[in-house]
């Protein structure tokens, strides 16, 4: 699975179906990046435990490989 991740609060905002994890708190100053790190890496273990992810929920499935 890819978790998607934006540090853009309005990404976060307009594609809440997409966006798995939120970073936009460490550009605002709500938040240090050592403690985005420590959330993102949680998100990583809860994914590779099982969590699904957006776009399996969503059944988003659809890829491109570049040349």
């Amino acid at each position: 699975p890819v978790i998607k991740v934006t540090s853009t609060r309005s990404s976060v905002d307009n594609l809440p179906d997409i966006i798995d994890f939120d970073a936009s708190p460490v550009l605002l100053g709500e938040e240090t990046i050592d403690d985005c790190g420590d959330r993102l890496y949680a998100e990583v273990l809860r994914v590779a435990s099982g969590k699904p992810v957006k776009a399996e929920l969503n059944n988003h499935n659809i890829f491109a490989i570049g040349k």
